[in-house]
């Protein structure tokens, strides 16, 4: 069974890039079934994660 894994990508953090998020993306799908999402602040982003604690994701 893949585990489902939410990645909350920071595209305003210092050290992003497209290359990057590729690179993480690939490794992650490795082991999880990944559903980035990008959210408009902080505010989105932790409701998101507390979607994803009640939603099945690992």
């Amino acid at each position: 069974m893949t585990r489902r894994l939410l990645l909350i990508a920071n595209p305003a953090a210092s050290g992003f890039t497209g290359a990057k998020h590729r690179m993480v993306m690939a490794t992650l799908n490795r082991d999880f079934d990944v559903e980035p999402i990008w959210p408009d602040g902080p505010a989105e982003a932790a409701a998101a994660a507390r979607d994803a604690a009640t939603s099945g994701f690992d």
